[in-house]
């Protein structure tokens, strides 16, 4: 074979991608021409063919066109296929258009070598193939077929843009069992998910929960009762702009300089059949008669009862915000329950509501009355009252989970009945205990209401830290410059250094979360690991087996 100039230039090409480059004189999707004068920080990792590279990019400084560009050579002359993630389908539908088909438009070698096969999800380079894909798809079937989406395929690179998104840590997840830091959840905690076409809550495992090192901008979503920051390409879910808008996961990055909106909107799926009644659980103490010490103790059941779900519930109301048991201290210094239950209150107004609640369960109430004007609802039952202790002291109270993720109707008369206990005019509930202080929130979010829960700063000394509550009927919040009496909240980006965290829950891929401080829970996207797992296994036939993230 003669071996001429031109036959060595085009084996050059073959060998170094920034000779070629140079020697085909590539322009970028906006006809500017290709320098590493003013880019000489790309020259190295446009020679880098490691098989395992992460990147942290700035943003406008050529590195996706880099990505286009490599993968592409590696198709023509290393004879290799490769998938090219995004986040979404609708990120391909978008960026392929613009970037890459403006890209290839620009360049004559390029137009030649994709002449053949050249679709928005598939390009043909040599006898190579070059496939884009999203990492959540929003497709239909028909358009899933049309694309080639689910297509066993193999591959010998797998190059993912915008494969980070995480939280700053301290952030909160829902879960069955309350709300649980992102770093503490295990994988076999239930974490409240939403489903986007119907907007139900669902409870679903993750299937990874991710850690990552992180030095870069991150976008900061704040306001009067939220602190939320994310990575650039973290999805939110949220609506631009017009009512009439639906909600969509959008990466943060997209929401700078927009009117947004943030909610926590949802609806639950109960399906329980209570018929109006509740059961009492089962219960079980051991006793010996007062006043005969020689007698040993005994086993005293008490069974399952059941009662009016409506006046139970508003009955907790009462009791975990004015409510207490009587006990007695035993030779050993030890307090036992009597059987006697006191709710205390000073409003006349709520005594008559109180009594009637502990009437329909079958009580027949006293009432006492002090020299202050606070008057005592007594009633007596061993049972009910062990049941009651259970539930903890001052500010270790709680509602257990039985009731919480019971019948929403139910707990509209559990913070009714709270909120004239230890509420004011205008919702906020105060209490000493930080889990009831969740579980106020919990049930106002499953009564399609929203709460927000901030520390109360005590002026006496050494006094019990108080945690307020104000429940609204509003469950969204508007972003920059959004018109209303809640449009203040903001959304600025800022340097951090550090660790984020997040979760991988399936299929839905999006979780209930608040801040550290500010605990407004809102709606938010969550990582989507599996989907790169998925396409890794395509991985497995080649030798090279190139997987590149960068975001």
């Amino acid at each position: 074979m003669e071996i001429t100039e031109k036959s060595i230039i085009k084996a050059a090409e073959g060998i170094d991608i920034e000779f070629w480059i140079e020697n085909q004189q590539l322009k970028n999707e906006k006809g500017e021409q290709l320098e590493f004068i003013n880019h000489g920080f790309l020259k190295e990792i446009y020679n880098d063919w490691n098989p395992t590279q992460t990147a942290r990019k700035a943003s406008q400084i050529g590195f996706s066109v880099m990505m286009m560009l490599k993968t592409m050579w590696a198709a023509r002359y290393r004879k290799w296929n490769t998938i090219y993630l995004l986040p979404t389908f609708s990120d391909v539908s978008q960026l392929i258009p613009s970037k890459t088909n403006a890209l290839i438009g620009q360049n004559g070698i390029l137009r030649e070598w994709t002449k053949d096969k050249d679709t928005i999800f598939q390009k043909k380079v040599g006898d190579s193939f070059i496939y884009y894909r999203g990492t959540i798809s929003k497709l239909s079937e028909e358009d899933k077929a049309k694309a080639g989406v689910g297509i066993m395929f193999s591959a010998d690179l797998l190059c993912a843009d915008e494969a980070d998104r995480c939280y700053e840590p301290g952030i909160e997840v829902l879960t069955k069992n309350g709300w649980k830091e992102i770093k503490d959840v295990k994988k076999d905690d239930y974490i409240l998910t939403l489903r986007p076409d119907s907007h139900f809550a669902v409870w679903k495992k993750p299937i990874e929960i991710i850690k990552i090192n992180y030095k870069g901008k991150i976008y900061r979503f704040s306001g009067k009762s939220l602190n939320i920051a994310v990575s650039s390409n973290h999805k939110m879910w949220a609506r631009i702009n017009g009512i009439n808008e639906p909600y969509k996961l959008i990466e943060a990055k997209n929401l700078i300089d927009k009117k947004f909106v943030l909610t926590s909107k949802m609806r639950w799926n109960y399906a329980g059949k209570d018929k109006g009644l509740v059961e009492l659980p089962y219960w079980e103490t051991m006793r010996k008669k007062q006043g005969s010490p020689l007698l040993k103790a005994r086993e005293i059941r008490f069974y399952p009862k059941k009662v009016d779900a409506r006046a139970w519930y508003r009955f907790l109301g009462w009791y975990l915000t004015k409510g207490n048991v009587a006990k007695r201290r035993t030779k050993k210094g030890r307090k036992m329950a009597t059987g006697g239950i006191v709710i205390s209150q000073k409003d006349n107004n709520n005594i008559s509501e109180i009594v009637e609640t502990i009437e329909k369960l079958g009580y027949s109430p006293k009432i006492y009355k002090n020299k202050i004007g606070v008057s005592s609802i007594c009633f007596s039952d061993l049972r009910l009252a062990l049941y009651l202790q259970s539930l903890g002291l001052c500010d270790e109270k709680y509602l257990p989970k039985r009731w919480l993720w019971g019948n929403p109707e139910y707990l509209k008369d559990f913070l009714d009945a709270a909120i004239k206990g230890d509420g004011d005019d205008r919702n906020v509930i105060t209490t000493t205990s930080k889990i009831l202080a969740d579980d106020y929130q919990i049930a106002a979010l499953r009564i399609g209401k929203t709460a927000a829960i901030y520390k109360s700063k005590s002026k006496v000394k050494n006094e019990k830290e108080k945690y307020r509550v104000g429940i609204n009927e509003i469950n969204y919040r508007r972003f920059n410059g959004f018109k209303g009496n809640n449009g203040k909240a903001t959304l600025k980006t800022e340097d951090y250094e550090g660790e984020l965290w997040c979760l991988n829950v399936p299929p839905y891929h999006t979780i209930l979360v608040r801040g550290k401080e500010k605990k407004l829970p809102i709606w938010s996207g969550n990582s989507d690991q599996d989907i790169l797992e998925q396409y890794e296994s395509r991985l497995e036939a080649s030798t090279y087996k190139g997987k590149w993230y960068f975001s």
